[in-house]
């Protein structure tokens, strides 16, 4: 029993010890609705592939939901299916058309040949964008012009034509 505890104790500690292991930067990371956000790790791309590379989502600490899992081929959860890019040689995500319920804790675990398992977490927040954006508000200020410049050039060419 004594040993039992003990080792308990040493995987607790070291899994303490791991966990963010400046595998990942300090969050959270924001995005918006619609946006693409890249998780991206700080490893050196090694001389031999990754024997695993898993990320993994949680929401207000729940279970944790696979994203992908990547060995020799790529497991990838049906919802994250079309939206992720993973970078083998780093375990960079980058995840695209982002929506309100990506907002939450994501975790990766890398396992390299031969060396020592690499964790990391951190959060992301996703924002819902207010108001236009200024290349917005341009483009809608050119059309009208435009619209009125060829309102009042068709009225002026109509007013010319029938007094001739």
């Amino acid at each position: 029993m004594e040993t039992a505890v003990t080792h308990f104790i040493r995987l607790r500690v070291i899994s303490g010890l791991t966990k963010g292991d400046g595998v990942l930067p300090d969050g959270p990371l924001t995005a918006a609705v619609g946006g693409t956000v890249m998780f991206t790790t700080t490893v050196t791309p090694p001389d031999k592939r990754f024997l695993s590379v898993a990320w993994s989502f949680s929401f207000n600490n729940t279970q944790p939901i696979p994203i992908i899992t990547s060995t020799s081929s790529d497991i990838i959860s049906p919802e994250y299916e079309g939206r992720i890019t993973l970078d083998i040689s780093t375990g960079s995500l980058e995840l695209r058309d982002l929506a309100l319920t990506d907002s939450g804790e994501y975790r990766v675990n890398i396992v390299p040949d031969g060396g020592q398992q690499m964790l990391g977490s951190t959060r992301l927040e996703i924002l819902v964008s207010q108001g236009l954006s200024a290349g917005a508000i341009a483009g809608i200020v050119i059309a009208c012009v435009v619209v009125v410049g060829g309102a009042l050039g068709g009225g002026f060419y109509i007013y010319k034509k029938k007094d001739a």
